[in-house]
């Protein structure tokens, strides 16, 4: 009598995660100025804020053509549509999750803020009318520079890696030493995800390097050491005052910080598209200034986000102090009264300079400017405040 063959046993599915949930719905203000993460800490909620971002961009950006890289006219004959296909999504969202598993837990360099710089890296570019000027394929690196800009973030400065020897002061020789490390781990989470070989088959080689190109610049842009090279740069480059673009100022609340119903017209609001060399140049200034947003949002937000840098700039003089290494003074602060003063200083000497010079180029955005203001003259309320309850005259450090 044969036995009865053994059933047979199939491994279960793999399961292709999404980009985006069903069940999870968008932020109202996404697609605003207004919208900051400094009030969202659940992983799962900023990685589907990543996934709806990604895919506006997909929306708004024309993934059938757009562009060619390196060209300067408006048709293309690139395959770019392939990154915007469903098939994709899943390399995409598995992408986004190892990034997220490696960001740590920093009071500041955290995901948390990673989906914040992401999020005011897409805004500029769509709010300024840059998206119709820029390869379809760059703009997805510009994202995914701006989601990785501080992945395994140690939580200290490059100053602190350099003067601790640390193992990576001594692999990138004292030179941006953390924005390498970001730029090294980046590449290696798009190999890991398969992501890498997406944009391979769909750009071809030489369109890989090139991306990989802006996704380096942007990174090592937001080197603050590089900061006011790259602000002289950004001046200097007349080629990137969108041509004809600029609208009556609109008051915050009116529409100006609003992308939702916007919509873009490369020939009659863009120009022509940039050449490769001006839209690294772009990509690495549009990073770097929504690396430096925070001053641009509403208070309760940017009393958020200076709370979380303090804190962290407070561990790092612990960790200084205990192994005998330099330190400065303004990172030792603790208290509400040299927060408003460290803040004040940022604010007048850095970030309004900053935002100044996008809005000389963009002018239908000074209300990015306007709101910069309305934080400096809250955080001089605070001092004068502070002050005056606590009877204090001078502040030494």
């Amino acid at each position: 009598m044969s036995r009865a063959p053994s059933p047979i046993v199939l491994p279960p599915a793999k399961r292709i995660p999404k980009l985006v949930s069903e069940y999870l719905t968008p932020p109202d203000t996404l697609f605003t100025f207004e919208f900051d993460t400094y009030d969202i800490d659940e992983s799962f909620l900023l990685k589907n804020i990543v996934g709806h971002i990604f895919l506006r961009m997909m929306q708004d950006t024309d993934w059938r053509g757009g562009g060619e890289i390196g060209s300067t006219s408006s048709s293309s004959s690139s395959n770019i549509c392939g990154l915007a296909s469903p098939e994709h999504h899943g390399t995409l969202a598995t992408f986004i999750h190892l990034v997220c598993n490696h960001y740590r837990n920093n009071p500041y360099h955290n995901f948390q803020h990673a989906v914040n710089v992401l999020h005011s890296t897409y805004i500029l570019l769509h709010r300024a009318h840059y998206l119709p000027r820029i390869p379809p394929a760059f703009v997805f690196a510009t994202l995914i520079a701006a989601l990785c800009h501080d992945v395994d973030h140690p939580g200290n400065t490059n100053s602190y890696e350099i003067h601790s020897n640390s193992a990576l002061a001594m692999l990138y020789n004292d030179n941006s030493v953390l924005e390498n490390h970001h730029c090294h781990l980046t590449f290696t989470l798009l190999e890991q995800s398969g992501l890498k070989n997406v944009l391979l088959n769909t750009v071809g080689v030489d369109g890989y390097r090139a991306c990989r190109q802006v996704i380096i610049a942007c990174i090592l842009g937001t080197d603050m050491s590089k900061h006011s090279e790259l602000l002289r740069t950004f001046e200097a480059a007349t080629a990137l005052v969108p041509a004809a673009v600029a609208a009556p100022a609109v008051a915050v609340g009116a529409g100006a910080n609003d992308i939702r119903d916007d919509s873009d017209d490369g020939e009659e609001k863009g120009g022509s598209v940039f050449g490769t060399e001006e839209a690294v140049l772009l990509l690495k200034c549009v990073v770097h200034f929504a690396d430096l947003s925070n001053g641009t949002k509403h208070f309760e937000a940017v009393h958020f986000w200076s709370t979380k840098i303090s804190e962290e700039f407070w561990i790092q003089s612990l960790h200084e102090e205990q192994l005998g290494l330099p330190s400065l003074s303004f990172m030792k602060a603790r208290d509400p009264l040299s927060m408003c003063v460290n803040e004040l200083m940022f604010l007048r000497n850095h970030v309004l300079p900053m935002w100044e010079g996008w809005v000389r180029k963009c002018p239908d955005m000074h209300f990015l400017v306007e709101a910069i203001q309305r934080n400096i003259r809250e955080w001089e309320a605070l001092e004068q405040d502070y002050r005056h309850t606590h009877e204090i005259h001078s502040l030494t450090f």
